[in-house]
């Protein structure tokens, strides 16, 4: 049986995705050039260095050794650098374990202590207990850090919001944190490797190419169509036409329009037993493409979240899940 989740969390992942398109601001011009200063070798090779944010400009005179970090997707590529915060929180969850749940893969990752108390009940930054911390970089999301709490954290240390558009990916993140924290080649080699395993999977993938794909979840009786995943593309297949663009909110599909469900290959989370039995007892979900290509799968919520908050752990996480599926479909032994 799946986990069961309230709505509240995936929507609380999902609006972390989206709040910046609202937030959005001009950005000076920077090339993203460092400056060292051979005299002060405090601050180390390099630094400082300057990266643009949400908010505008960082400079980080040296490098970070106290970072806090705000979202489990960061705690994961900073780890892919071999960085360790000095604490972290995910997206709101009460303890380590619970995190662990929503995302198996960081089990294996050297994630430092877990600290809740770093999001309040409102789901926003809490200043005073990351000042207790005495950081010397914050990283976070501009869900989690608005102008407020920016203003806040910015005046205890150097206070990096990421930046979030339709266009922006994982890898973009994590070549500012290599920038961050003097791991620019590291950067550059774990994207590198990342890359290099998709592309050994989409060898094995030989009948799915260019065909579509639906990813949706069953809640509240309709299905919600997930936003597209960069991995779908990274693997040759395609989003079917009607599957919500990268930074776009969930589309609800109402239980009518179940036959607009028009992948040939489909990923459907279900969180109990009841709701997966009440969609495949639906007379026209037999009829689905995906369904009729044997190409329909039931799969956890953390499948869901590896495409969301996507990183070097969780994307390798996320293709041991579903490459065994989808290598069997008959669409792929087709065209093998």
């Amino acid at each position: 049986m799946t986990t069961p989740f309230p709505s509240r969390r995936l929507a609380t992942l999902v609006a972390a995705i989206l709040s910046t398109l609202l937030l959005l601001t001009a950005c000076s011009g920077s090339d993203g050039s460092s400056d060292t200063d051979a005299n002060d070798s405090a601050s180390g090779a390099g630094y400082p260095v300057r990266v643009d944010s949400t908010y505008g400009e960082i400079t980080v005179d040296k490098k970070p050794e106290r970072i806090v970090v705000i979202g489990a997707d960061y705690v994961d590529m900073l780890a892919a650098l071999g960085e360790k915060p000095i604490a972290y929180a995910g997206s709101g969850e009460a303890d380590e374990e619970a995190l662990f749940k929503l995302y198996p893969w960081l089990a294996d990752v050297q994630t430092g202590p877990f600290d809740a108390s770093l999001i309040t009940t409102e789901y926003k930054a809490n200043a005073e207990a990351i000042a207790r911390l005495n950081p010397d970089l914050i990283i976070g999301t501009p869900y989690y850090i608005e102008q407020p709490q920016y203003d806040q954290l910015s005046a205890i240390a150097p206070t990096f919001v990421t930046i979030f558009s339709p266009d922006r990916q994982w890898t973009d993140n994590l070549t500012d944190f290599g920038t961050l924290t003097g791991k620019s080649a590291e950067a550059a080699q774990v994207i590198a490797d990342v890359d290099a395993e998709f592309v050994e999977a989409r060898k094995l993938l030989t009948g799915l190419q260019d065909k579509t794909v639906s990813i949706a979840d069953f809640y509240g009786g309709g299905l919600r169509l997930m936003p597209t995943y960069r991995w779908v593309e990274d693997l040759g297949l395609k989003p079917a036409a009607n599957q919500p663009p990268a930074g776009s909110p969930l589309e609800p599909l109402s239980p009518e329009n179940l036959d607009q469900f028009e992948g040939q290959v489909s990923l459907i989370a279900t969180y109990d037993e009841e709701t997966r039995a009440a969609l495949e007892a639906d007379p026209r979900f037999a009829d689905l493409p995906s369904v009729q290509n044997e190409a329909q799968f039931f799969v956890g919520r953390p499948i869901i979240d590896a495409g969301l908050a996507a990183g070097p752990a969780s994307l390798s996480w996320l293709l041991n899940q579903i490459m065994p599926l989808l290598e069997s479909t008959p669409l792929n032994s087709a065209g093998q």
